[in-house]
């Protein structure tokens, strides 16, 4: 479908060259003012490609109709010039209300050329590939693309990963539905590509892979019409909104869901956000940062394994705080009191330092100089788990806070939470995707590192998402792994409370005595 609904949005993405197909007639009353006709059979293909159909234009002798739009009501009512690429038919109206089929005039579908085809750039990844589970493979980005990609994040949405030269077939946003279903999913982020061969057989096989990543004119393009999408009603405003914070680590994600989880916790237990504050894994995009300094924070620390942003680009910024002046006014004024210029369109906030591509551990953090230390799904993945709590409880000064969530299942197999545990140390090695730590492993790490537990509150097997959880004390937490079940778990897990292995989430506030 095409995504811009506002007349006059042709003019602010330019139509370049294009390949023409004309439309036949008759064309089919759908009701008012639309009219509808199919696509020609040789277009199909062309349309395949997201970045074509989306810039697809329906023109009336050479001159493009003006306004795009999926809601095929508007064309009925509105008319005017407005249409829809949708599946393989086209739905216009005429400039003027008058019946296509009958006014004598030309009516062509044009499609853009794959210019940036020649000018998008591909970057070999190299082997050996890391493997998770039966399909999930993860390669390094090259350093060119994730220097790219880094700079111009809007850019991840739209890369390609290709298998010998063609396009693996799905992009997918969560790893887990890579492992569990392969089939060419893919997911491109700064951390990394992870895919799986349209075959099942990329880890032993030959094939080539390259990342593909587009000429930013042609995003740009694609944004401009998306930004001007209207939404039909409240119901998809709503959907579109919760499906946003379940699969994508951005904005919505971590501002205002993750950056609201913390402060009501906080709040709850009569604290809240003041002074020196870490994030800890807080991204790319250092949203639950700016979440922490718009409700109080002095400075806050940005950290992250992967590079973190050093500004935000202002296309991005602007519009993200009008979203905040209707939301959270208070929010967009201490915004505001702290924007400033970070280069040619980029914003940086004052109290905002950036301190990614590198473990927490091992930031030179001055002693006793944090009030608060937090992370969502953070410390089941760090591997020295005691060097993390040792440099969380060294930056706290006294009387400093902790707030983590931690999710203890196995990030491989959420249909299957406790599965890594049936795997030796030695069988494990080799994916090592979480440090396999239990709820009183964490705990007692706390006790060792001089913190006192405020609050604990945990989830059991099996549950919702671990921040939609039912958040229960560990003496209300009823067992779910039984004897049996513990009896088949690797030695190293055995000596755990059954009550322990039920667990798979887990969530606490702590202060550095």
């Amino acid at each position: 479908m095409t995504g811009s609904r506002a007349s006059g949005s042709l003019e602010r993405a330019p139509l370049g060259e294009h390949t023409r197909f004309a439309l036949d007639r008759p064309f089919h009353h759908d009701g008012g003012l639309a009219f509808l006709t199919d696509i020609p059979a040789n277009a199909l293909p062309l349309l395949e490609d997201p970045a074509v159909r989306e810039l697809a234009r329906v023109c009336e002798e050479d001159t493009p109709l003006s306004s795009p739009t999926d809601i095929h009501d508007y064309i009925r009512q509105s008319g005017h010039g407005s249409f829809s690429v949708w599946e393989d038919q086209v739905y216009l109206s005429s400039s003027d209300g008058s019946d296509p089929t009958s006014n004598g005039r030309r009516y062509e579908l044009w499609l853009p050329l794959r210019q940036t085809a020649a000018r998008a750039r591909r970057f070999p990844l190299r082997r050996p590939f890391s493997e998770f589970g039966a399909h999930l493979l993860h390669a390094s980005l090259p350093a060119p693309s994730r220097e790219l990609l880094t700079r111009r994040p809007d850019l991840l949405d739209y890369a390609l990963v290709l298998e010998d030269g063609v396009p693996l077939p799905q992009p997918e946003r969560h790893h887990q539905r890579i492992a569990d279903f392969g089939a060419g999913r893919y997911r491109v982020t700064v951390d990394g590509v992870d895919f799986s061969s349209a075959a099942g057989d990329a880890g032993a096989g030959e094939r080539r892979y390259e990342i593909e990543v587009p000429d930013p004119a042609l995003v740009q393009a694609i944004g401009q019409a998306r930004t001007l999408e209207i939404i039909e009603s409240d119901q998809q405003l709503l959907e579109l909104i919760t499906r946003n914070v379940a699969e994508n680590n951005t904005c919505l994600s971590n501002f205002f869901d993750q950056g609201t989880n913390l402060v009501t916790y906080l709040r709850d237990h009569g604290l809240t956000l003041h002074g020196d504050v870490v994030v800890l894994g807080c991204g790319n995009v250092p949203w639950v940062p700016l979440r922490a300094l718009a409700e109080g924070a002095r400075t806050v620390i940005a950290n992250d394994l992967q590079p973190v942003l050093q500004a935000f680009p202002d296309p991005v910024v602007e519009p993200f705080l009008d979203v905040l002046e209707s939301v959270l006014p208070q929010l967009r004024a201490a915004l505001d009191a702290r924007k400033r210029p970070a280069g040619p369109q980029q914003t940086t906030f004052e109290g905002l330092v950036h301190a990614g591509g590198m473990a927490f551990e091992h930031l030179e953090l001055a002693r006793e100089s944090t009030d608060l230390v937090t992370s969502t799904s953070v410390l089941e993945h760090v591997m020295d788990a005691q060097a993390v709590y040792a440099a969380m409880a060294n930056t706290l000064r006294p009387g400093g806070l902790m707030a983590h969530w931690i999710d203890l299942r196995d990030h491989l197999a959420f249909h299957d939470p406790l599965r890594f545990l049936h795997l030796s140390h030695d069988e494990y090695a080799a994916i090592n995707t979480e440090n396999r730590l239990r709820a009183s492993d964490h705990l007692r790490l706390l006790e060792d590192n001089g913190f006192e537990v405020v609050d604990a509150a945990y989830w059991r097997t099996p549950g919702d998402p671990v921040l939609r959880a039912p958040w229960l004390p560990w003496a209300e937490i009823e067992p779910t792994v039984t004897e049996a079940d513990r009896v088949g778990f690797d030695p190293a897990f055995q000596h755990h409370e059954l009550t322990d292995l039920s667990i798979v989430g887990m969530r606490f506030i702590a202060v550095r005595r």
